[in-house]
C-alpha cells in the first residue's frame, strides 16, 4: 500500500538553523534570516519550484527612515510565523491555501505617512492586474494582493501599492520592488 499525507492540515518543521518552514495544501514556505519564501505548488509535473522571496528593503515614517533588524531568525507560534525586527514585527499568518503578510509597529516616530518597501525576488514573470501583483511561470503562479491599511481600532482601507521592476542578481527576469504606504493608517499594521 502507498502512504498519502493528509492535505487538510499544515505541516510545520524547523530547519537545522532554527528557521521555520511549512507545507500546506497549495504551497510551501521557508522563513530564513534572509527573507520569507512562498513556494506555490505548480503541479507534480513542474520541472522546478518557483519561490517568491520577500524581504524588507526600507521603512519610513513621515519621510524619515525607521531602523529595523535584518537577518533575524523567525519564530513560530501556532500557525503564525514572526520576525522580531526591533521597530517592527513582520508577521505571516498561515492557512491551508494562503499566507497573509503583516507588519506590526508598537509605535512610530511621527504621525506622517508610513511606507514599507519590500524587495521581492522570483524567477517568475511579474505583472500588475488591478489590485493584485501576479507572478506566473509555465508551470503556474501566485497572486499577491495589494496592501490594506489597518489602524489600532481595526478600521481598514486600501493602501496605495506601487510595483517597480528591478533585475536582481541571480534571477533571469526582473522582479518586483513593492512599496506600500498609508496616511494616518498603515499597511496591515496594528498601532496602540
Amino acid at each position: 500500500t502507498s502512504y498519502r499525507t493528509p492535505r487538510n492540515q499544515l505541516y510545520l518543521s524547523t530547519q537545522a538553523d532554527g528557521s521555520p518552514q511549512v507545507r500546506a495544501r497549495t504551497y510551501k514556505a521557508e522563513f530564513t534570516p534572509g527573507g520569507a519564501s512562498y513556494i506555490p505548488f505548480c503541479g507534480s509535473a513542474a520541472a522546478m519550484n518557483h519561490p517568491v522571496t520577500f524581504r524588507i528593503e526600507s521603512i519610513t515614517s513621515g519621510g524619515e527612515p525607521i531602523a529595523f533588524a535584518n537577518d533575524v531568525l523567525a519564530g513560530c507560534t501556532g500557525q503564525t510565523v514572526g520576525y522580531e525586527r526591533n521597530s517592527v514585527t513582520e508577521v505571516y499568518e498561515l492557512a491551508l491555501d494562503s499566507m497573509e503578510q503583516k507588519f506590526v509597529f508598537e509605535s512610530l516616530p511621527s504621525s506622517g505617512d508610513l511606507a514599507v518597501r519590500l524587495a521581492v525576488a522570483s524567477d517568475m514573470s511579474v505583472s500588475w492586474d488591478g489590485n493584485v501583483i501576479v507572478y506566473t511561470s509555465v508551470d503556474g503562479g501566485v497572486r499577491y494582493g495589494a496592501a490594506t491599511a489597518i489602524d489600532a481600532n481595526g478600521a481598514s482601507a486600501p493602501a496605495p501599492t506601487e510595483v517597480s521592476m528591478t533585475r536582481w542578481p541571480g534571477f533571469s527576469r526582473p522582479s518586483a520592488r513593492a512599496s506600500f504606504s498609508a496616511s494616518g493608517m498603515v499597511a496591515a499594521v496594528v498601532l496602540p
